[in-house]
């Protein structure tokens, strides 16, 4: 079942149009989590149990499924115990904001979502949302900066002056949105590397694999 499913993630990039490199960066990554998934599950475990003790907080708070995926991209570009400045597009509950702050104790988080909802969501009280992540992320609120704003406004108040290590887009899942939050988040990434989209948001929106390979600071 989970191999039909990448098979079908593959096909769609190619019939996308997507450049070569983004599906083979797709298959390499695959292939790199396999790898070390047996070392990651025991990190998972590992943070599951600290959640617990150190925070109170359940199982449900961690994805595993992306977590496994960024235990590689992080060990590979050497993040942790940097002083890293990281910006997160969509942030709903706090879940990889919480993650993020935890994992790198020199992080500091600017944090950026309506709180609102869109056309994809039905049936949620944002009120609701809004105060778990607020709740959640306290414990880090000195290192926690709130913009309760729209990307693309946020993107054109932000300072001259402002580079981002690591940038991570999961905000609205429709192609225009998200390739227009890439392209303005490509001119304060610090590094070529630093621009990370979620990959759901990848599946479900026609266009983006195509479009990924121009997200370039």
């Amino acid at each position: 079942k989970l191999l039909n499913y990448h098979i079908h993630n593959i096909i769609y990039y190619y019939r996308a149009g997507s450049k070569f490199i983004i599906i083979y960066k797709y298959i390499h990554s695959l292939i790199k989590e396999r790898l070390n998934r047996k070392k990651n599950l025991i990190r998972v475990r590992n943070l599951q149990k600290k959640y617990l003790e150190k925070y109170k907080l359940g199982k449900d708070r961690l994805i595993i499924s992306e977590i496994l995926f960024w235990f590689n991209v992080f060990d590979k570009e050497k993040l942790y115990n940097k002083d890293l400045n990281a910006l997160e597009v969509g942030a709903y509950k706090g879940y990889t904001s919480f993650l993020l702050l935890h994992l790198f104790q020199k992080m500091h988080l600017t944090a950026v979502d309506t709180w609102q909802g869109s056309d994809e969501h039905t049936g949620i009280n944002f009120e609701i949302i809004e105060k778990e992540f607020d709740d959640t992320l306290a414990v880090f609120k000195k290192r926690l900066t709130k913009f309760k704003k729209k990307s693309l406004e946020f993107f054109e108040n932000i300072k001259n002056n402002i580079q981002y290590d690591l940038i991570y887009i999961d905000a609205s899942h429709r192609a225009n949105d998200v390739l227009n939050d890439g392209k303005s988040a490509s001119g304060w990434a610090q590094f070529t590397y630093s621009i990370y989209v979620n990959k759901d948001t990848i599946i479900s929106s026609p266009g983006i694999p195509l479009s990924l390979g121009t997200l370039k600071p």
